[in-house]
Parts: C-alpha cells; sequence; structure tokens
C-alpha cells in the first residue's frame, strides 16, 4: 500500500511539471510566432556617439501583437547606473523598463506591448541612474537605437 502511495504521489507530481512544461512551450511558440510573422517589422540597433561602440542588438516588432523580442549584446552597465530601453513613438518615449543583461552583457527581453503600430517608429536604449528614470522620457543619454523598418 506505501509503495502504491509513493507511486501515485510521484505520479502527481510528473503530471504537474508536464502541466508546467506545456504551458511554457505555449508560451514560447506564441513568441516564435511574434519572430516569424509575416508582418513583423526589425529595427537593428547601433550604439550612438554617446555610447560605447560594441553595443549592438536587434528587435523585432509584431504590430498585429503589439509584441517585441529583443536582443542586445554587451549590455553590462556601469557600478551605480542602469540601461533602460524605450519605444520611441509619435509624442514621445514611452519606458519599456530597466535592461538586466546575464553574466557575459547579453539581455534578452519579451515586451508584451511595445506600443501602437500606428505611431512607433523606433528604439533606443539610454543609461540612467540606478533604478532608471523616472520621468516620462529618457534623463541619461541615448547610447543605442534602432528605426523600425518593414
Amino acid at each position: 500500500w506505501e509503495t502504491i502511495l509513493r507511486l501515485r504521489t510521484q505520479m502527481d507530481e510528473r503530471e504537474e511539471r508536464l502541466a508546467d512544461l506545456s504551458r511554457r512551450l505555449q508560451v514560447e511558440r506564441g513568441w516564435l510566432s511574434t519572430l516569424s510573422a509575416p508582418q513583423a517589422r526589425s529595427a537593428n540597433m547601433t550604439a550612438t556617439p554617446a555610447g560605447n561602440p560594441s553595443l549592438h542588438g536587434r528587435v523585432v516588432y509584431d504590430p498585429a501583437t503589439r509584441r517585441a523580442f529583443i536582443v542586445l549584446e554587451h549590455m553590462a552597465a556601469p557600478s551605480a547606473q542602469d540601461y533602460q530601453l524605450w519605444a520611441v513613438q509619435t509624442g514621445g518615449s514611452k519606458s519599456l523598463g530597466v535592461i538586466r543583461s546575464n553574466e557575459v552583457g547579453t539581455a534578452v527581453l519579451r515586451v508584451t506591448d511595445a506600443g501602437d503600430p500606428q505611431g512607433l517608429y523606433a528604439f533606443e536604449v539610454s543609461l540612467e541612474h540606478k533604478g532608471g528614470s523616472t520621468k516620462p522620457g529618457p534623463s541619461g543619454p541615448i547610447v543605442l537605437s534602432g528605426t523600425l523598418r518593414n
């Protein structure tokens, strides 16, 4: 009887794990559809004169879902500072959050609402104080920029 209970518990745990993996797979398929959407627009992000020349990245934006998938390289921020991502749209910039990179400086961002496709035309990264800008727009220098193209 104890063996049966133990096996049932293990089976329940594995079913929960399988359900979790299935949910995660659906999320990843959604992001894959963003990357392969026929109407997707992209931007190559390059360093501005205020940025380190090694900074670069790529954005893929799906206007139908308003989702953006962004990969940035060499994004280890100087101490006491953070990089912050901005959607540049008609009427101003919208913060998409502070960028957190891994130990080698790569940041992968999945933005569920990058902005209205009618007004969104570029993405920028600014160098801000720790925690990012609290203003409606960047307060630090723009170090990386890219314009969306069809």
